[in-house]
């Protein structure tokens, strides 16, 4: 995903600002870390579309998320179940993971709320 590179790339340059070739996908994700605080915001520009994203630091120059780490591919589908899913929340501490489920993009907690498995798609780190 050309989206998780330019956020790693960006991180690592410490830079306030990076575009990806939009995506409903990139978007869907972009909003997510959004809404938690991890973006300081994002927008769509330019008539061939691109995502422009700003990224967020903390006081201390350190940015809020450490790595999107990709874990489902295209040639190989990483697939959880409810219990698969609440095992590995109570292993991964101060992780989170973006889930693909029947409803769209949740984050993982939300998808044990609600009892849904899905694609494991995205691995944030904070």
């Amino acid at each position: 995903m050309e989206y998780l590179g330019a956020i790693g790339a960006a991180l690592s340059a410490k830079r306030t600002f990076t575009h990806s070739p939009y995506s409903e996908d990139s978007f869907l994700i972009s909003r997510m870390l959004y809404e938690r605080g991890y973006l300081a915001g994002f927008s769509i520009v330019g008539q061939n579309p691109t995502l422009c994203i700003k990224l967020k630091y903390d006081m201390h120059g350190r940015p809020l998320v450490r790595t999107l780490q990709p874990i489902s591919k295209p040639s190989k589908k990483v697939c959880v179940t409810v219990t698969e899913l609440r095992k590995l929340l109570e292993k991964e501490v101060p992780v989170d993971f973006i889930i693909r489920t029947s409803i769209g993009f949740v984050w993982a907690r939300e998808a044990v709320q609600r009892r849904l498995g899905g694609e494991l798609t995205l691995r944030v780190s904070v």
